[in-house]
């Protein structure tokens, strides 16, 4: 067992890169703040579009591996450094933390968290959790 232990709580995200939209093959990538591309994010989405994956598909790994560039740049865990406890500890740093919006809400905030009645889906709501089931693509 891994004796050391963060205090997954007291971590917060800085809002360090964005995902952009790319003219050349790989229709998403991650960029950091200097606008280069994150080389290890950008050979993984490589791989993603190579496996046929459609665009949206390949914009959501990019927005997943963006929070996990992120995580392990507040960690202080070089990308080819991480191990199983940087994906427990950020697992469990997903299931506690409240995501930051990127706007206010325009609508009501009473649906969040409910079912829509025609898809039988949650409405998004404010935590981080797993795809409802029937949203995987290809």
């Amino acid at each position: 067992m891994d004796e050391f232990s963060r205090d997954v709580r007291s971590i917060r995200l800085p809002r360090w890169g964005h995902v952009a939209a790319n003219p050349g093959v790989v229709p998403w990538l991650v960029f950091d703040e200097e606008g280069r591309a994150v080389e290890p994010v950008r050979r993984y989405l490589i791989d993603c579009v190579a496996r046929y994956n459609r665009s949206r598909s390949v914009r959501s790994y990019a927005f997943d591996l963006l929070r996990w560039w992120r995580w392990l740049r507040v960690v202080d865990v070089p990308w080819n450094q991480a191990t199983p406890a940087e994906g427990r500890d950020f697992a469990l740093w997903l299931g506690a933390t409240v995501k930051v919006p990127n706007a206010a809400r325009t609508i009501s905030t009473a649906p969040a968290g409910t079912i829509n009645p025609i898809t039988k889906k949650p409405y998004l709501d404010d935590r981080y959790g797993p795809a409802p089931s029937g949203t995987a693509t290809r």
